[in-house]
């Protein structure tokens, strides 16, 4: 009977200690970070060696904002499990985040040490790079990130948005219309293709590229603003004319280049702008 006794008293320290972790995970998916926080430290304290822990302990005090207590945790994690990849990864994304861009860097050099195959921590090394103005190397970094999943439309975007800043418009196309072909639903793709196709002088494309944005977000202002200066240039001047005041319509501010722009097109599309609200 004793015994018995034992075993059910040892069963519920057991499943006390596990709920510690379940409640932790509830409350960081339901947003409520401090009793999460709480709830790890908890866990913590019972199984001290818990890397998991620590690491979703490290991911709350992120959403909080809290750097110094998450790199902390974080660094505890790997203390315990230096094996396991995902640990520099979300290292290497906080330091980011925070401008320690050197030190992600090394983390997700790490990361990729570990798990040469995941293409996530090549992409976000990419990144890295190009905040830094590393373009050659983050142009390497998103290649083999496409190399090991080539359905990613974020990397071939961010690849063209690279590629843009050495003056490789003809790759940047198609890496941008890569990114179009896989998620055409995105209007940023659209406008930043428009922009490279402008670049090459390919302006009937252009036009096409914006006006696909601009059926996905037709308040943009990018892309009424470009479509309308891209209609100049190819002397629809009533178009243009249209496209610089749904510009005005979309944006809050009226920029003097931007009411410049209207009365030029004024003037050329009826010489007379005096019934013209400007």
């Amino acid at each position: 009977m004793e015994s018995e006794s034992k075993d059910h008293t040892q069963k519920e320290i057991s499943l006390q200690d596990e709920n510690h972790f379940y409640q932790a995970n509830l409350f960081f998916k339901q947003g409520e970070f401090e009793k999460a926080i709480e709830a790890y430290k908890k866990e913590i304290q019972i199984h001290p060696e818990n890397a998991d822990c620590y690491c979703n302990l490290g991911r709350a005090f992120k959403a909080q904002g809290k750097f110094v207590e998450s790199v902390t945790a974080f660094q505890n994690a790997i203390r315990i499990n230096p094996q396991k990849a995902k640990l520099y990864f979300y290292l290497g994304n906080l330091y980011r985040e925070y401008g320690e861009l050197l030190k992600a860097v090394q983390a997700y050099g790490i990361a990729i040490k570990q798990d040469p195959e995941n293409d996530n921590f090549y992409c976000n090394l990419g990144a890295t790079l190009d905040d830094l103005e590393w373009f050659d190397d983050a142009i390497i970094a998103y290649k083999k990130a496409l190399s090991l999943n080539c359905k990613d439309a974020m990397t071939y975007f961010n690849l063209g948005i690279t590629l843009t800043k050495k003056d490789k418009f003809e790759e940047a196309a198609e890496a941008l219309k890569n990114a179009v072909k896989i998620d055409p639903k995105d209007s940023d793709y659209h406008a930043y293709l428009g922009t490279v196709l402008g670049k090459l002088g390919k302006l009937e494309e252009a036009v096409e590229a914006y006006q696909k944005g601009l059926k996905i977000n037709p308040k943009c202002v990018y892309l009424n603003e470009n479509l309308s200066i891209t209609f100049e240039e190819v002397g629809n001047i009533p178009q243009a004319l249209r496209y610089i005041k749904k510009t005005r319509i979309c944006s809050k501010q009226n920029h003097s280049a931007r009411i410049f722009r209207l009365r030029k097109l004024c003037d050329l599309f009826s010489n007379n702008t005096s019934d013209i609200e400007i």
